[in-house]
């Protein structure tokens, strides 16, 4: 399934996820910094900062959609392989296929139609967040 070593394809793709791999790192570094940071303030200081915690649940999100893509790419995303490891041959690339198409039309219908149209009816509203002002 991946490109064979030393095509383009697979230089790009290997390039991608080394890209991934680097902005999926410095999110959880950042994440994990503000989350001491907001546990420190609140007991160490007792005051709580809400930028680190708004922060946190942003980067969080954002770590969970870049990891999943990571994964995916990497072929380790949580799955269950009950069904590929019981079947041989062009069975298992036609079921390796559809799997890929379910996916992708997921990723179309909901993550992008939905998201698209969630995100337009959010800015039209002006609604942002309460303490970074993202929209």
């Amino acid at each position: 399934m991946f490109p064979a070593k030393g095509n383009a394809m697979h230089k790009l793709v290997r390039s991608g996820d080394l890209v991934l791999a680097a902005v999926c790192i410095t999110i959880f570094t950042v994440m994990t910094c503000s989350t001491v940071g907001e546990v420190l303030s609140r007991y160490a200081l007792d005051s709580a900062s809400t930028v680190t915690d708004e922060m946190a649940r942003l980067l969080f999100m954002s770590l969970g959609m870049f990891g999943g893509a990571y994964t995916a790419g990497q072929k380790r995303h949580l799955s269950i392989e009950l069904l590929p490891q019981s079947l041989k041959g062009d069975a298992r690339r036609y079921l390796a296929v559809l799997i890929n198409l379910v996916a992708l039309v997921f990723t179309c219908v909901i993550l992008v139609y939905g998201g698209g149209r969630l995100a337009l009816s959010t800015l039209s509203s002006g609604q942002t967040s309460p303490v970074l002002g993202f929209p």
